[in-house]
């Protein structure tokens, strides 16, 4: 007989009389939901680096909020206590612990240094974070951030492509988005792939549009005072946007241009409607005319039979027996074979004159 401490039962993964407690699931278990690993939070304010998986955002996101606050409130830097208290009451965790370690002669080195300039003073406690959270300096990081973002971006402008004019502002976007990462040395081609990758024939007359528009800005421009870039991206979607709007100022019906004719590609004028001159009741809906189809009428009424349930009489069934099978005798193999001279079928014995 089991005790009453014992579990006669049993659940299938434990045996019977074992109650030793189990141990709680990780979202249920206070100690270990506290140590999982957790994405940056949208507080910037606060600086805390426990558990998180991306240190260098939160880092970079809180260095920016400091020097917001720091250049606003001067009282904050008018001293080296007023700083670094202001420092500590923006951390938590881990990081509140590494910079109260730092020796009074440390903080003032750091202060004695970077006085007046605030910036180079919270620069070097970002460098120090940096060294002890992500194993590098806030100088290594951004460089080769930079590095990684740039090649991307350019592998990411080599493989973009549009087919289909109605998806332009979509296009415009997403190039815009990774076209200013790039280095300015390269922004020219960049904008003159951007005209090249239109479907056809917008490319071609973008192009043109956009080199006769350079030829005047140059020729507009004064030597002696400093301009914004001939090459410019925001030129050139100005430029895609007009042609588009004068294309379908060329349709007569609006409807008319969202249709590919032959390989031009859409225009999709719905866009450019408050800039084509519309046409009130000049064309009617055309609607295709279905045939009605009249039901057939009976004189008199037509009788109809009531419906009868059919009821399912059972029935033996046999399963037939395929020919040769276990028991049904081959009548070709019992029979004797007979032996006739000259491979003849019928023969007749020369004795007895018998078949």
């Amino acid at each position: 007989m089991p005790t009453s401490s014992q579990n006669p039962i049993g659940d299938g993964k434990r045996p019977v009389g074992d109650n030793t407690p189990r141990p709680l699931p990780i979202e249920d278990n206070e100690s270990g939901s506290y140590f999982n690993p957790k994405r940056a939070s949208a507080n910037t304010v606060i600086l805390d680096l426990d558990c998180v998986m991306d240190p260098e955002k939160v880092i970079e996101d809180w260095f920016s909020n400091v020097m917001m606050a720091m250049i606003i409130n001067k009282e904050i830097i008018r001293s080296e206590a007023h700083s670094w208290s202001y420092i500590l009451a923006t951390t938590r965790g881990n990081v509140r612990a590494f910079l109260e370690g730092f020796t009074d002669l440390v903080k003032t080195e750091m202060w004695r240094d970077s006085y007046p300039n605030i910036l180079v003073f919270v620069k070097r406690i970002v460098d120090q974070i940096y060294k002890q959270f992500t194993g590098q300096t806030y100088a290594t990081f951004q460089s080769e951030r930079t590095l990684i973002h740039i090649t991307d971006a350019l592998n990411h402008l080599e493989k973009i492509s549009i087919c289909d004019m109605c998806y332009f502002e979509n296009y415009c976007c997403e190039f815009s988005k990774y076209f200013y990462i790039c280095p300015r040395e390269q922004w020219d081609n960049l904008v003159v792939k951007f005209i090249r990758k239109l479907p056809n024939p917008f490319n071609h007359e973008v192009l043109d549009l956009f080199n006769e528009a350079v030829r005047k800005q140059r020729n507009s421009l004064n030597p002696t005072i400093c301009t914004a870039p001939e090459t410019s991206l925001g030129l050139v979607i100005s430029l895609t946007r007009d042609l588009l709007a004068e294309k379908c100022k060329e349709n007569i019906l609006v409807r008319d241009s969202t249709k590919a004719i032959g390989k031009n590609p859409r225009l999709c004028c719905e866009k450019y409607k408050n800039q084509i001159p519309s046409q009130y009741g000049c064309f009617s809906e055309k609607k295709r005319q279905q045939r009605k189809y009249k039901r057939k009428s009976y004189k008199f009424k037509k009788y109809k039979k009531p419906y009868k349930k059919k009821f399912f009489r059972k029935k033996k069934f046999f399963k037939k027996k395929p020919e040769n099978s276990k028991g049904k005798i081959d009548k070709s193999k019992t029979d004797k074979k007979k032996f006739c001279p000259k491979n003849k079928k019928n023969c007749r014995c020369w004795l007895c004159n018998e078949t």
